[in-house]
């Protein structure tokens, strides 16, 4: 059966717990004149330099009691889950009451003749903080269960905190969604209990601007440019999402009586979108339709800062997988994050002076191309439209010089942050266009071409050389 409740009236708060706590202010100067009763105090007294600051009188203590704050508290109940007898409540007071002391400071001043006393205030806060808890009564009864009704096409937000591993750093490789087959013809005799997606560990970007006037200095809405930047967990708009291919939906044709088509309707200027599953239950179940077609590459992961063996580090390298498109910008974007000493790496990285040599070697086997139908760090560019006009369906032609601005942009960049930015252009497939903006990446004299792996190599073994040349100092 499918159980209903209903809530009781919330029972009498009970007291948990008190807590004192004192807030001790510092001395500042009083704004203005300080009037008590009919007598007004000086912000300023002047007189010789035999005026006595501490013989000058003081307003009295004053003492306020603001009104005491009452508010519930985490943890917030949730639903209730059957056969649970109650659900319970937390509530918090803050009594709080201000002493405001004075005095006259004297200033310190050996030139002038005449001699001041200041008027300043300090106010001392005592907190009394009491902490209660209230049970509601749950009443159980049973309801007819689920049936399907209909389907509607609408973005939905789900849920992704089980990727969360509590116990260590790591993060855990799958999730359970409510969503359910990929074939939407089937999904209305199944139980909606969802099932487990794959995660590849692979980032959606935070939040971007679209096609801005300028690229350089980084403009401000553009949060995923911002390479210091640390996530605020109370703003999205600056978090990385996990990048699950399975879960996105590309939009499709649907028939006059409400039936699935097959095919995608390119014309569309809705963002990517889910089926939500309409019941006779208040909770819907979400349901999975025609994933978003496209290449989803996921590159290897990065390291950061680390001693290596040199076995250990060869393995690594050697297991580095290529695949998907050319994006110059994330690359750039990820490797600045990875060494620069202010952002989410920098207890690894050392501290941000001069007397520490930072080198990055960015290489490239080609010009820039950012597929539209590929899924990126800003999900389906076709689909989405994070980074071009919602308006318009993106190209590559469009979406190709926003990813060589953004490329330069976070070149000059990491060139500000004290870094020395080798280029590598690798392969013979690189355009000379492409190699002069590549050329402009680098720093001087730090660009390099190898058409072949011997020139490859040898460009290395120079890289290597000048580096190690370099004097070590602390």
């Amino acid at each position: 059966p499918v159980f209903s409740y209903t809530l009781g009236a919330e029972g009498s708060k009970i007291q948990s717990n008190q807590t004192p706590s004192t807030v001790q202010g510092g001395w500042t100067d009083a704004n203005d004149n300080y009037v008590e009763g009919s007598k007004t105090y000086l912000r300023i007294v002047s007189g010789n330099k035999g005026l006595d600051c501490s013989q000058i009188s003081l307003p009295n203590h004053l003492v306020t009691n603001p009104p005491i704050d009452s508010q519930q508290i985490a943890p917030f109940p949730p639903e209730p889950v059957h056969p649970q007898a109650n659900i319970r409540k937390y509530y918090q007071t803050i009594a709080s009451t201000n002493t405001t002391a004075w005095r006259y400071l004297p200033e310190n001043s050996k030139i002038s003749k005449n001699k001041k006393c200041t008027l300043q205030q300090k106010t001392n806060t005592n907190r009394l903080t009491t902490n209660f808890y209230a049970d509601t009564p749950v009443t159980w009864g049973t309801v007819n269960k689920k049936v399907f009704s209909n389907w509607t096409y609408e973005k939905v937000p789900m849920d992704v905190s089980g990727l969360k591993n509590e116990t260590n750093v790591a993060w855990n490789a799958s999730l359970n969604l409510p969503l359910s087959s990929d074939d939407p013809k089937t999904v209305a005799n199944e139980s909606g209990n969802g099932r487990n997606f794959t995660w590849s560990g692979c980032i959606l970007e935070r939040e971007t601007v679209r096609e801005p006037s300028s690229w350089y200095p980084i403009p401000l809405g553009a949060k995923d440019m911002d390479i210091d930047m640390v996530p605020d967990p109370e703003d999205p708009s600056t978090q990385w999402g996990p990048r699950l291919h399975d879960v996105l939906y590309a939009r499709t044709s649907v028939t006059s009586d409400g039936g699935i088509g097959a095919s995608k309707t390119l014309n569309s200027v809705t963002p990517t979108k889910i089926m939500k599953k309409h019941e006779d239950d208040k909770y819907p179940t979400l349901v999975e339709m025609n994933k978003a077609s496209g290449d989803s590459t996921c590159p290897s992961p990065s390291r950061i800062y680390k001693s290596w063996e040199p076995g250990e580090f060869r393995d690594y390298v050697n297991g580095l997988t290529t695949g998907g498109w050319t994006f110059h910008d994330i690359g750039l974007l990820w490797g600045a994050r990875l060494m620069s000493p202010n952002g989410i790496f920098s207890t690894h990285n050392g501290e941000g002076n001069d007397l520490i040599q930072r080198h990055m070697i960015f290489m490239t086997d080609g010009d820039t191309r950012a597929n539209p139908d590929a899924m990126t760090a800003y999900n389906y560019p076709y689909y989405d439209r994070l980074q071009t006009d919602v308006g318009a369906e993106p190209t590559e032609e469009d979406l190709n010089p926003i990813t060589d601005e953004r490329a330069a942009a976070l070149c000059t960049a990491i060139k500000n942050m004290n870094v020395t930015l080798w280029v590598v252009s690798y392969g013979q497939g690189v355009s000379s266009a492409a190699n002069t903006k590549l050329q402009a990446c680098a720093s001087p004299g730090r660009f390099y071409i190898a058409t072949s792996t011997a020139d490859l190599t040898n460009n290395f073994k120079s890289i290597a050389a000048q580096i190690s040349a370099l004097r070590l100092t602390s």
